[in-house]
């Protein structure tokens, strides 16, 4: 499937800086809800089949089907799958199918249950509960005015689906949101649905005379693969590889796992088998990942940006070093492992490195801040993605169905900011180009903000590590910064009304690595300040009307089992997701490509003016709240008819530059008025 021509323009043009030549105001986009002059929202709970869940694409287009709640009720639906009851690998006798009858004559009757509360938690940053992977839990609220026919209806349309253990089986929640305009005519809009695979994890529930409302937590099917029974290893072992082959490697620690999977099923002495059928891990990994070039199929939007015109990785000025194996024990997280390994490479670690690459053409960045060309902000990461395919084979043992349990390391783009250091300034113009735009209190413009609240941490400050047996690495990025710091002017505080400081403190890192690296208490340190976002200076809750905008697509569709060939083109299958950071066919962030990034406008008035009676403005009261903020987290709420959602965001450090850069460029310009008071370099 070859890639959207119109997208890879784009994003070639972002990769060479072309995108500064358009407006800012062009890349902002409205909650899609705004055209509407009145809205609902409509929640179903139906089943998914492994057909949908081996092609994404079909989850997007097909239409509900086994449907077991609604909102609204569901109505004379007949659209019911028919189980294939003699896959005896599946209904092996006559008592599973009497049973499975029984569900379905239930499930057929279309007894009303109807959605009173939906809540969705997503950190699709990196975040503390699962560090470099997706983190989200779905809790729903049901009623059933007559009857307690849940489960026995989930039942049935696991089994119609044929999954027999309906504790393993696969769900979908649909959100529709359909209104009118102001005449009174429905609005039509595809953009404004969202199919999520789910998997129900915890239910509870209370009957009563009104009849029975249930409580359903969900987590989505992708993340199955993130519980404690697949996420860490079941025995010990090695892991080899071949020279900076990355999948050489990752091969060989899922063949290592499987070896311990298959011993469970084995029968020794005094000591039954466990299961029936051995689970299956299969680990992957982009062709991007490490500047490594793919195959020649190999085509995706990341392209622009990892390879340049020649074909050539644009990384190979950090330098290849051998990959080192490594041994595990039992009880280790999967997720870590492949994180340490991928770490080895030096553009995931060489910090110096990577801020000399991204931040030292002052001359482009200071023509950043005129509107001109702008150099792409994005920096090539990482990040650990996951599924579950749930199989045929009906283990006896375990009571469950056989799964192939599925890591994929994939390209993910941060924002340079995530690099800033105190006395190193950022570019104003970084908050120009989001996609959401937020204009708090007195501006005129605010048609979303409910409530924020901000916090403060005066007392913040960058952890400068201090560790002897690292003095020469620590030595040479001290110098390194000390010499970013002379490029930049070397500014005491680029945003004084927000001071960034440095503190000297110990770090021994994570204790659970599997081998340590040449700067390893540097690079984690880096990673820890990435998965601990709320840990930052400025903090931000702000609540604003739902937009769907937030509820991303992508990162809940399933990764399809990868072909034996081993290469793997994840973003080609998954359900013709589209853009970078942002879909235009779905009017929603890609949380699984980039980091969500939005711009906060916070203008307060300082007075009244006694004759007229109006509040008095100084923007430079409060401009330090204002700028780019990256969002960690979103809550959406839907209750009692009303959508809102609390974005968690933390403000990017250091983001303007100070007045007294010198550049090349800036030397022949006439100096314009700053509103920073003048500021002497720090002196050698």
């Amino acid at each position: 499937m070859a890639i959207d021509e119109a997208y890879t323009e784009k994003t070639i043009q972002r990769a060479e800086g072309i995108i500064g030549q358009k407006k800012p105001d062009s890349y902002v986009r409205d909650n899609v809800l705004h055209k509407y002059a009145s809205y609902n929202y409509v929640f179903t709970l139906s089943a998914l089949s492994r057909f949908e869940l081996d092609n994404p694409n079909f989850i997007m287009t097909n239409p509900p089907h086994d449907i077991v709640a609604r909102t609204g009720g569901i109505g004379n639906s007949r659209n019911f799958s028919n189980p294939d009851f003699t896959n005896d690998k599946i209904f092996t006798n006559t008592q599973k199918i009497k049973t499975t009858l029984s569900a379905q004559e239930i499930l057929e009757k279309n007894r009303d249950i109807y959605f009173e509360r939906v809540e969705i938690d997503s950190r699709p940053w990196f975040n503390q509960e699962r560090k470099l992977m997706n983190f989200t839990k779905i809790e729903m609220n049901l009623s059933e005015p007559h009857g307690i026919t849940l489960w026995q209806k989930i039942r049935a349309a696991a089994a119609n689906n044929e999954f027999l253990n309906h504790q393993n089986a696969p769900f979908l929640l649909t959100i529709e949101w359909k209104g009118f305009d102001s005449k009174g005519v429905e609005v039509p809009d595809s953009t404004t649905v969202r199919k999520l695979p789910i998997y129900l994890t915890q239910s509870t529930m209370s009957v009563n005379a009104g009849g029975t409302v249930y409580s359903l937590t969900a987590v989505p099917w992708k993340d199955f693969a993130k519980t404690n029974a697949f996420l860490y290893t079941r025995g010990s072992g090695s892991i080899k590889g071949t020279g900076t082959q990355l999948q050489t490697y990752l091969t060989n620690f899922a063949n290592s796992l499987n070896n311990n999977m298959k011993k469970e099923t084995q029968e020794t002495p005094g000591a039954p088998a466990i299961r029936e059928y051995p689970d299956t891990y299969i680990i992957t990994a982009d062709p991007s990942i490490g500047g490594q070039k793919g195959t020649a199929e190999y085509e995706d939007y990341f392209t622009a940006i990892y390879f340049d015109s020649a074909g050539e990785g644009v990384f190979n000025d950090f330098g290849q070093s051998r990959l080192k194996g490594a041994d595990y024990k039992a009880g280790q997280s999967i997720a870590k492992i492949l994180e340490d390994f991928v770490k080895q490479f030096p553009e995931y670690s060489d910090l110096a490195a990577l801020c000399e690459k991204y931040w030292k053409d002052v001359e482009g960045a200071q023509s950043y801040d005129d509107n001109q060309q702008m150099p792409t902000p994005w920096v090539p990461w990482f990040k650990i993605d996951t599924t579950v395919t749930v199989h045929p084979e009906f283990d006896r043992k375990l009571k469950s169905h056989r799964r192939t349990i599925h890591y994929h390391i994939r390209p993910f783009l941060i924002h340079v900011a995530n690099f800033a250091r105190a006395g190193l300034g950022g570019y104003d113009s970084w908050g120009k180009y989001t996609r959401k735009r937020y204009d708090y209190i007195y501006t005129g413009k605010n048609l979303d903000i409910l409530d924020l609240d901000i916090s403060y941490n005066s007392a913040y400050a960058l952890a400068k590590i201090v560790d002897d047996g690292e003095a020469t690495t620590r030595n040479s990025i001290a110098d390194f910064f000390y010499k970013i710091k002379q490029w930049f002017g070397g500014s005491r505080f680029p945003e004084p009304n927000l001071p960034l400081q440095e503190f000297p403190s110990i770090s021994s890192g994570s204790q659970d690595s599997i081998f340590k690296l040449e700067n390893f208490a540097q690079t984690q340190q880096f990673y820890d300040f990435l998965t601990n976002p709320p840990g930052d200076m400025v903090s931000v809750e702000m609540r604003i009307m739902g937009d769907p905008a937030f509820i991303g697509q992508d990162c809940f569709l399933p990764m399809p089992t990868p072909p034996t060939s081993g290469t793997y083109l994840a973003d080609q299958q998954i359900a013709s997701i589209k853009g970078i950071e942002w879909d235009e066919n779905l009017q929603s962030f890609n949380f699984d490509r980039t980091e969500c990034n939005v711009r906060l406008n916070y203008i307060f008035p300082d007075d009244f003016e006694e004759n007229t009676g109006l509040y008095k403005f100084n923007q430079g009261d409060t401009p330090q709240f204002s700028g780019l903020y990256r969002v960690n987290g979103v809550t959406s709420v839907f209750e009692n008819g009303q959508f809102t959602q609390t974005l968690q965001m933390t403000r990017h450090l250091n983001q303007n530059n100070p007045s007294d850069v010198e550049t090349e460029e800036s030397k022949t310009k006439k100096p314009s008025e700053s509103q920073y008071t003048e500021i002497k370099p720090e002196s050698a």
